[in-house]
């Protein structure tokens, strides 16, 4: 398959008070991809004023169509219930999510495609990142994830297997999984991984970095939040159930999470820039 006829939507939710040269960078670096893509669907759980919308649309060349998918019923209910409701929306069979500080490398979904195209079985692709805090010069570390296969299935009995903000999905596979749930808020794309893993997708992740990841300076606090840790305590408990770890990975996993929940902010910065080599 030549990837010149593939077609992509970027999936992007959208708050009301982005800030825009952020959201300028962002966008940038999707539509100056070698392969550029059809559409841009944006995701609203409340109204952006005429300013934002007329910005957003100034960003964007006559070639890619844009859709602005009003979801105020979903406002409050997380990240899962807003990417659910974009993924129903987006015409292409490809999706390449993506937030809107981050910044993607040119070749990032060309190289994506040239997966799918050349495994016609894939279902999800990603990469490594490179984190940074306020520009792409203040670089911290690269989040390696595990290439493919078994080593992928291991990997998610601990850690999120895939960086969620550089995968590109097809549609089709997403979908037959039950789309993302809008149950899992903090650990949506984790959850989503773990169905299409137990149903037999193929995940891939080539190794290299094609994204950069703004972390900000209250990155790892947000990681430490009481949501975050009952969502991931929620999927432990699924995954258990499924036999898919054991008890004593159970607790493992559970009691280090804890750990690093209530540990000081030096010792999370040595742990977490530990867990990146």
């Amino acid at each position: 398959m030549n990837i010149d006829s593939m077609q992509y939507s970027v999936l992007m939710p959208l708050w009301h008070k982005e800030q825009l040269d952020y959201l300028q960078q962002s966008m940038q670096s999707m539509v100056q991809q070698n392969k550029p893509p059809q559409e841009f669907v944006f995701v609203l759980d409340q109204p952006i004023s005429k300013k934002m919308k007329s910005f957003i649309q100034s960003l964007l060349p006559a070639s890619i169509d844009i859709q602005f998918v009003k979801a105020y019923h979903l406002h409050g209910q997380g990240l899962g219930a807003l990417l659910k409701e974009g993924v129903t929306k987006c015409s292409c069979p490809y999706i390449a999510r993506m937030d809107s500080d981050d910044i993607s490398l040119p070749s990032r979904c060309e190289k994506e495609l040239q997966l799918f195209a050349m495994f016609p079985d894939l279902a999800v692709v990603g990469s490594y990142l490179t984190e940074f805090s306020h520009t792409p010069k203040d670089l911290h570390s690269v989040r390696k994830v595990p290439q493919q296969g078994m080593s992928i299935r291991h990997f998610a009995k601990y850690r999120n297997p895939m960086n969620h903000s550089t995968v590109m999905l097809k549609k089709d596979a997403l979908l037959s999984v039950g789309n993302y749930d809008s149950n899992f808020s903090y650990c949506e794309d984790y959850e989503l991984w773990y169905r299409m893993i137990k149903k037999g997708y193929v995940l891939y992740n080539i190794q290299e970095s094609l994204l950069y990841y703004r972390t900000g300076s209250d990155f790892l606090d947000r990681r430490s939040r009481k949501g975050n840790r009952h969502a991931y305590l929620k999927l432990r408990k699924i995954m258990l159930k499924d036999h898919f770890i054991n008890y004593f990975e159970f607790l493992l996993f559970t009691f280090i999470q804890y750990f690093f929940s209530v540990s000081p902010n030096y010792m999370k910065k040595f742990i977490y820039h530990n867990l990146r080599k």
